[in-house]
């Protein structure tokens, strides 16, 4: 299972995009899902952003094989 950190900032270690900044926003009370946003700062902006289900946000990670170094809060 990986580790995912929920509205807290990281770099992908590894995997798809290795290298890129990530940020996972809760906006199942919009949406019913996640937005992952790749290439984002702090703040989760300026970024790319990839969509999943709630019940499908461990399975992204898989997907992308991403290994994740998140920041300290």
């Amino acid at each position: 299972m990986p580790d995912i950190e929920i509205e807290r900032p990281g770099v992908i270690r590894s995997g798809r995009w290795a290298g890129q900044s990530i940020f996972v926003q809760d906006d199942r009370a919009a949406t019913g899902g996640y937005l992952i946003l790749i290439g984002a700062d702090r703040q989760g902006e300026q970024a790319g952003d990839v969509w999943v289900e709630a019940d499908k946000l461990e399975a992204a990670f898989n997907q992308a094989d991403w290994a994740v170094d998140w920041e300290d809060s």
